[in-house]
């Protein structure tokens, strides 16, 4: 019964090496946070673009402020249209 409760003794020391695997990965996700951190130095714009996509969806947000100009820019097309209808409107 030693041998059982050695053997109980490594998988409690088991659940150790999962824990700091656990831990591995909780640092895998600081290392994946350096490995963008790396792809920082390489794709500077990568971890920028998950700066770009954690502030959010701001800068994705700022594309729809981009598309928001650039449905102004239908809307003030729509708004040409709509001084075209009214010029339809001055032909009748």
């Amino acid at each position: 019964m030693v041998k059982p409760h050695h053997i109980m003794t490594k998988p409690h020391n088991d659940k150790t090496t999962p824990r700091n695997g656990e831990t591995t990965s909780h640092n895998g996700e600081t290392t994946s946070h350096n490995g963008k951190t790396t792809s920082r130095n390489g794709e500077t714009t990568s971890h920028n673009d998950e700066s770009t996509s954690h502030n959010g969806e701001t800068p994705s947000y700022n594309d729809e402020t981009t598309s928001r100009n650039g449905e102004t820019t239908s809307h003030n097309d729509e708004t040409t249209s709509h001084n075209g209808e009214t010029r339809s409107c001055t032909n009748e």
